[in-house]
């Protein structure tokens, strides 16, 4: 009797430990612990909890691609190891499973490029000030019902990992916001203080608060002594352009007036949070490694542009390979940053 009364109470202990680790481990999530072990079980566990919508797939995928860029004009049919980059992102798309991928674009070459690809293409009107306002006519043109969740897959994202745009499906559906977004932990300073990486910040139901090119949060005392590290404990969080909605938001949104903060900071989504409209946020379970490639190739640029002879790349390291579909591509390593040469 004695015994069995100690392996009762040892079991108790231990589920009593149990229970105090597990309050503690969520503890560490909520507040948003910037450390590698407490990334990956950010990711893991937010990922996880919306894993229940991988049964139906209830989603739909949209992809916007303006042929008419005045950046970059014909950007979708860039070839990538010999296929329209619009082909690799309508391949990553399908592989996330979703109910239908479609491609909402305002010229009939990029529609031609898609014969054959497996995803449905739609002409829509080309002048459309931006990628929200053509999915917002698709869905119209498509009749979808107001609740059906909408992913935004930019059309520039021939690397976007399935796992990503199901999981901003996924946290969409586990949410009574109107849209939903991705971010994932800043790892330096530098990205922190780039204008080209967008930041933001959320509350403790991951409801974004604000999004800006400045450093957001800005840790006080601690950038007082020391601005090339970030400190530890705080959220800082890099907004990774990945957008999902409820397709009747989508007119909503399209609707709406710009605002003062959408035109200072030249980002869309402020938009809806200036209207009042909450997004909510979680956390990439993987990278994107184009959104990366971008921000380097964006912060080379603008070092490039400083002059000839500035930039030196002679310690730069062999580029790596990373397979798209069945052809590889070169993308650089990680590097320290380029030495200014004289």
């Amino acid at each position: 009797m004695r015994r069995a009364v100690e392996a009762r109470t040892t079991r108790w202990s231990g589920h009593s430990r149990q229970e105090e680790a597990n309050t503690v481990g969520w503890r560490i999530v909520h507040r948003h612990v910037i450390s590698t072990a407490a990334l990956g079980l950010v990711g893991w566990t937010r990922f996880s909890h919306y894993r229940g919508m991988d049964s139906n797939n209830d989603f739909v995928v949209a992809i916007p691609a303006r042929h008419g860029s005045t950046r970059l004009p014909g950007k979708p049919l860039l070839p990538i190891a010999g296929v329209p980059m619009i082909v690799h992102v309508a391949r990553r798309a399908l592989l996330a499973g979703a109910r239908e991928v479609i491609v909402a674009t305002d010229d009939q070459r990029i529609v031609d490029a898609l014969d054959g690809s497996g995803v449905h293409v739609v002409l829509t009107r080309p002048d459309h000030a931006s990628g929200t306002d053509r999915l917002a006519e698709l869905a119209e043109m498509r009749g979808w019902d107001k609740a059906t969740i909408v992913v935004n897959l930019q059309g520039d994202e021939p690397l976007a990992p399935a796992s990503g745009i199901r999981a901003v499906a996924m946290a969409l559906a586990d949410s009574a916001c109107p849209m939903a977004t991705l971010a994932t932990p800043l790892q330096s300073a530098e990205e922190l203080f780039d204008p080209n990486c967008v930041k933001l910040v959320c509350d403790a139901a991951n409801h974004a608060l604000y999004f800006s090119r400045a450093p957001i949060p800005w840790p006080r005392d601690a950038f007082m002594s020391d601005r090339e590290s970030l400190p530890t404990g705080i959220p800082f969080l890099r907004h990774i352009g990945i957008y999902a909605y409820r397709a009747g938001f989508l007119g909503t949104l399209a609707a709406l007036p710009r605002t003062p903060l959408e035109i200072a900071e030249s980002l869309e989504q402020l938009r809806a949070l200036e209207h009042g409209h909450a997004i909510v946020v979680a956390i990439a379970p993987e990278p994107f490694p184009a959104y990366v490639a971008r921000q380097r190739s964006r912060r080379l640029r603008a070092r490039s542009s400083r002059g000839p002879g500035l930039i030196s790349t002679s310690n730069q390291p062999a580029p790596r390979i990373i397979t798209l579909a069945s052809a590889p591509i070169r993308v650089r390593s990680r590097s320290p940053r380029a030495t200014a040469t004289t």
